[in-house]
């Protein structure tokens, strides 16, 4: 952590980002850390499953591009990301689903996803097997037991796939902060 850093306080039991607050200032004493924050943290130190996320230390400017995804128990791609593409790949004959982008709070790494693109990408025979309830385009925001109330995910685009879902749902829990065309 460094002065300027951006750090998200997110309480995994709500499923929720309390606030983010930037780093003003840290001062070293022996074996622990002073870190001023340009917001009051005091009323939220109470919380027992409260995490702090550096947003400086998490993946940025990330592109997947002409790649293919195949013959996988799991995801295509799993996102916990910002400012990222994915574009122009082939998903085909995964257990889980295509694309998730998905916070798991249990692991515990509860940060959202930001400015994501998800075009022109060709999803098929996915979403099988152990994960019957898996969507080929999966977006949630989970907080420690379950899907959370609030939708920290923003600016989720998803342009121009090609979709065959052969009776499987196409995008699931998709909502408001989230463009889909």
């Amino acid at each position: 952590m460094k002065k300027d850093d951006e750090i998200s306080f997110f309480d995994r039991n709500k499923g929720e980002i309390l606030f983010i607050s930037k780093v003003l200032s840290i001062t070293k004493f022996t074996d622990k850390y002073l870190v001023t924050f340009d917001k009051n943290i005091s009323k939220h130190i109470q919380y027992k499953d409260l995490h702090l996320y550096n947003r400086a230390c998490t993946n940025k400017n990330f592109i997947i591009q002409n790649s293919t995804f195949q013959k996988s128990r799991r995801y295509g791609c799993y996102i916990k990301a910002f400012d990222g593409k994915i574009i122009n790949n082939t998903f085909k004959n995964l257990g889980g689903s295509a694309i998730a982008i998905k916070n798991e709070p249990s692991w515990p790494e509860g940060l959202n996803s930001e400015n994501i693109l998800i075009k022109g990408n060709a999803i098929s025979k996915s979403g099988f097997g152990f994960f019957k309830q898996a969507a080929l385009i999966d977006i949630k925001f989970l907080k420690l037991k379950g899907l959370s109330d609030f939708n920290e995910h923003k600016n989720i685009k998803i342009i121009n796939n090609t979709i065959d879902s052969k009776g499987f749902v196409s995008i699931k829990n998709i909502k408001k902060s989230i463009a889909k065309k």
